[in-house]
């Protein structure tokens, strides 16, 4: 479904935030390798991803290098993350 799509949907400072952190950085880098472009977004605890509008999903994108950034910040929230291609 490309963009409007997801394969990932996950919320990134829970009990298991080392181990998401951990396979979102080796998903990353695996796209980057093969450089396929992902579209990230990200919404804060007191969003609903049914807010996100397939067609108009730019208020909740974010890069890559924001996404890696908001994973070595670690938990201030209960921030989640969902990736396409």
């Amino acid at each position: 479904m490309g963009e409007k799509g997801c394969f990932y949907t996950c919320s990134l400072y829970g009990d298991d935030h080392a181990k998401v952190s951990g396979l979102i950085r080796r998903m990353l880098a695996f796209f980057e390798s093969k450089e396929i472009p992902l579209t990230i977004l990200k919404i804060g605890a007191q969003d609903s991803w049914y807010e996100v509008d397939p067609e108009q999903r730019d208020p909740w994108k974010i890069s890559p290098q924001a996404l890696l950034a908001l994973l070595d910040a670690g938990p201030n929230d209960n921030t989640q993350a969902a990736l396409s291609t």
